[in-house]
């Protein structure tokens, strides 16, 4: 993962106590990928879910990272897409507010995606409703692009406070089209080893 925001990757983030406190998360939760290529951190409450970091090996601007031989870019994406739109259709159902803390060349651009195909609405943390374009977001009101804030004093990398609305039906649609999609991928993934399976005894023959 990106040098300057790895997280699970340091020294200093062991525990989950560790990503608490790096995170200024409560009740941290972490999704970790099937093959490790992938994670997403959230904090939870009754009331929200604080969505803090998407990260996939292989994924946009990810750095290359040869110690996965196993990673499979295609799956970790279905698998962090399912895991998404499942935390987003829980919350939609529970009535918790979703928030989250989205980096302009990352995660930010699934968000504008997501917005683009109307399965959600996104407003910034005042509450000004924003919209897609092919610039970023924009106000509503005046159709000005929303600014974001460094991640830190030394570094370029654009951060966006937002709050996701959800759409309940889109949402649930979007879950079910990607399980479906997950499992083609699984199912690919299970022909090749039996592919590479059989190959071997022939060679072995």
């Amino acid at each position: 993962f990106r040098e300057k925001q790895q997280v699970l990757n340091n020294d200093e983030a062991e525990t989950l106590n560790d990503i608490k406190f790096i995170y200024e998360i409560d009740n941290v939760e972490v999704k970790l990928g099937s093959n490790e290529d992938w994670y997403l951190i959230y904090g939870k409450s009754d009331s929200e879910i604080k969505i803090k970091d998407l990260a996939i090996v292989g994924g946009i601007n990810s750095q290359k990272n040869e110690v996965l031989p196993n990673r499979d870019i295609k799956h970790a994406i279905a698998e962090a897409t399912t895991e998404i739109y499942k935390l987003l259709l829980e919350a939609s159902q529970n009535n918790q507010k979703i928030y989250c803390n989205a980096t302009e060349d990352t995660s930010l651009i699934n968000i504008k995606k997501m917005l683009q195909k109307g399965l959600i609405s996104v407003k910034d943390e005042e509450g000004r409703q924003l919209e897609y374009s092919k610039d970023g977001l924009v106000y509503e009101e005046t159709n000005e692009v929303m600014e974001g804030d460094n991640w830190n004093n030394s570094s370029e990398i654009k951060m966006f406070d937002l709050e996701i609305i959800p759409h309940k039906g889109e949402i649930k649609e979007a879950l079910n089209q990607s399980l479906k999609w997950l499992e083609k991928v699984k199912q690919e993934k299970k022909k090749k080893r039996d592919w590479m399976s059989l190959e071997i005894k022939c060679e072995r023959n």
